[in-house]
């Protein structure tokens, strides 16, 4: 924890409140998170250094003479707000706090409305216009000459090469778990039978570390649970590996552990329960002297989403890629028939990574019904925030991270794991695997082959055939699952959450 008052010498008080253990202090840097490959940090390597090789989930902040600078990770893993009053800055991880200490409390409808739409706020917004956040790939600097933010986000020019993609995503993934095995710790990994955990699963074996495969199982066992935990067991029979399934029962978490999640989700609102309580039973079975591994942001990096191998999510990528194909056209009319909403394709560069921004599960279209303030909006804050980019494919890749990222392919899995003081690795959400994906995808064989690049890796470096496993895997008793009335109560309470805060 993290208690400091700081006078400026234009008689402003930075007042700092943080609330997470610290990881690392010294006299120029304090660090908070689990950046697992912090000899990097030891070494008081140089801040570019930094933000282009330190992985996993941290914030940092540097003590200057006159002020502080705040660095968050790529993805922003370690959620910090600030707000001012007067003459005091304030400076948080607990958004709640900064409300209850902010004077002028001008709700920003905005921001609860892509909330409504999304389950999360954007990268540098809150509920109120004069809290925000420090968004990811960040530095904030706070000094007597005023505050400013600026992002450290690299420009990377587009050379499409599916084969250096791959390369370049295992050399780093190598490492990642070299680092791994170095810290000598009870591995935990999350498995869900799908490519990504069969993938994690090779660097374990190959590198020899021991590791406990484990599937968070709902009771009652909801439908969408049932189906994956059929793959997982079937997956994990083929390859004779014992999978652990610990059992959530959801209908035993009180009232008042649920308001505490909300707490800590409020403006990444998702289906949190089966995270939360997951990470708790880890805990308790295996203490907290262990690091999870959970490979679920794989999607959001490689592919933007539509990664399933379905007729729609086919479409979808094309509409992602490709918005003037006729395969696009075709596919916005099957969406507007089965959603019985209006949809237009994107016209432009700029409309593009507005449509990116503002999805329509995971397709990249515009939504016809909302008003020209929300839309405003929405494209003046991405011009802002990638006015420092001038290639589009890295505006692109910010443009996800401020977005989708702030929500259940990162934050959740992050927060849940930090609630409960937890280390966790999330293997694919490194700079180099983003910036790498940003100069070498192919988008032409995204579309027929969704995150090709993790198939190149297995069938190259490991010589296994996702397919071939799926399509000859062990039988086992198909499990069948029932509606889950868990996620509409926690729905209920976020939403009324937020209305009975903000009048809604």
């Amino acid at each position: 924890m993290l208690y400091k008052k700081i006078s400026l010498s234009n008689n402003t008080e930075i007042s700092i409140q943080i609330q997470a253990p610290i990881f690392f202090e010294n006299s120029e840097r304090i660090v908070f998170g689990f950046p697992f490959n912090y000899d990097l940090i030891s070494q008081n390597s140089h801040l570019k250094n930094l933000t282009e090789n330190l992985k996993g989930y941290w914030l940092m902040i540097l003590i200057k003479e006159d002020g502080i600078e705040i660095i968050t990770d790529i993805l922003g893993g370690v959620r910090i707000y600030y707000t001012k009053n007067d003459t005091q800055i304030i400076i948080s991880d607990d958004y709640l706090y900064l409300e209850k200490e902010f004077k002028d409390k001008k709700i920003n409808f905005l921001e609860i409305e892509y909330w409504k739409k999304h389950g999360f706020t954007t990268g540098q917004g809150t509920f109120l216009e004069g809290i925000k956040k420090v968004s990811p790939a960040s530095i904030l600097k706070i000094s007597s000459g005023g505050v400013t933010e600026s992002t450290y986000f690299m420009d990377k020019k587009r050379i499409p090469d599916a084969i250096k993609h791959a390369e370049c995503i295992h050399e780093d993934l190598k490492d990642t778990f070299e680092n791994i095995k170095k810290l000598n710790k009870k591995v935990v990994l999350l498995f869900s039978g799908g490519k990504d955990s069969c993938l994690i699963l090779q660097y374990l074996l190959k590198g020899n570390i021991d590791f406990i495969p484990v599937f968070f199982k709902t009771k009652p066992l909801h439908t969408t649970t049932a189906e994956d935990l059929n793959r997982a067991k079937n997956v994990a029979a083929k390859l004779n590996i014992n999978l652990t399934e610990i059992e959530v029962e959801l209908s035993n978490i009180s009232v008042k552990e649920k308001c505490e999640i909300l707490k800590e989700q409020i403006l990444d609102k998702h289906y949190s329960l089966l995270h939360y309580s997951g990470m708790k039973k880890i805990k308790d079975i295996y203490g907290e002297d262990v690091i999870v591994i959970n490979g679920q942001s794989s999607d959001s990096i490689l592919s933007f989403g539509p990664s399933e191998n379905s007729t729609m999510s086919y479409f979808r990528r094309n509409i992602m890629y490709f918005p003037k194909s006729l395969t696009s056209i075709i596919g916005l009319l099957l969406l507007c028939i089965k959603t019985r909403n209006r949809f237009r394709l994107p016209k432009s560069k700029d409309e593009r990574l507005v449509s990116l921004f503002d999805e329509f599960k995971y397709t990249r279209v515009i939504e016809v019904s909302k008003s020209n303030e929300y839309m405003t909006y929405i494209n003046k804050y991405l011009i802002t925030k990638t006015k420092e980019l001038n290639s589009y494919f890295s505006k692109e890749m910010y443009s996800k991270i401020l977005s989708f990222c702030q929500g259940s392919d990162n934050q959740v899995v992050v927060n849940s794991a930090f609630f409960n003081k937890l280390n966790l690795v999330m293997p694919f959400a490194t700079p180099s695997i983003i910036y790498n994906t940003i100069v070498y995808k192919n988008e032409k064989i995204e579309i027929k082959n969704p995150k090709y690049s993790i198939d190149i890796i297995l069938r190259d470096f490991f010589q296994f055939n996702y397919s071939d496993l799926i399509m000859h895997s062990n039988s086992t008793k198909e499990v069948k699952g029932v509606e889950n009335k868990s996620v509409e109560e926690m729905e209920f309470l976020f939403e009324d959450f937020i209305s009975n805060r903000y009048n809604q």
